[in-house]
């Protein structure tokens, strides 16, 4: 399936905001619900342990490689990301964008990565973050069905 970037409408930063809340929220409280029933104490210290990071990190980048581009927030809030080329993702690029861009050098620049990634999606037509650009993707309102009915219809 091959995408052509002049139909990509581009989803801004604060429905991204809204998708990464809703994932961190949907991802968090089922664990947290589990930890408490199996251990009797609502204690949030298992957030914070590189394991818990190790798997949420893990579904960040995997998932939207098998599920053309979605994690759980961003289908209820039907956005998606795609790989500039039109192709499907891969695990390289979505390794780049989540652990590399918005993990590692988050932390090594002490946060400064992501306020200037969201300065770019503010300001910029393409709403591209330094994460976007770093791993050639981009992130969609369109679903991929739109795409394989304008293709099959129109070539």
């Amino acid at each position: 399936m091959t995408v052509q970037r002049e139909e990509a409408n581009y989803a801004g930063f604060w429905i991204r905001l809204a998708a990464n809340f809703l994932d961190f929220i949907l991802f968090h409280i089922p664990f947290a619900i589990i930890i408490f029933y199996l251990t009797g104490d609502f204690n949030i210290e298992w957030a914070s342990q590189w394991y818990w990071e190790l798997l949420y990190y893990s579904y960040l980048t995997i998932l939207p490689i098998f599920w053309s581009g979605y994690i759980i927030g961003k289908r209820i809030c039907r956005i998606r990301v795609c790989n500039n080329n039109g192709q499907r993702l891969i695990f390289f690029q979505m390794l780049i964008r989540e652990v590399l861009i918005k993990y590692a050098f988050a932390i090594l620049t002490f946060g400064l990565v992501n306020v200037a990634s969201i300065m770019m999606m503010i300001i910029r037509n393409d709403k591209h973050g330094i994460h976007d650009l770093a791993a050639g993707t981009y992130v969609t309102h369109a679903n991929p069905i739109q795409y394989e009915l304008k293709k099959s219809y129109f070539n």
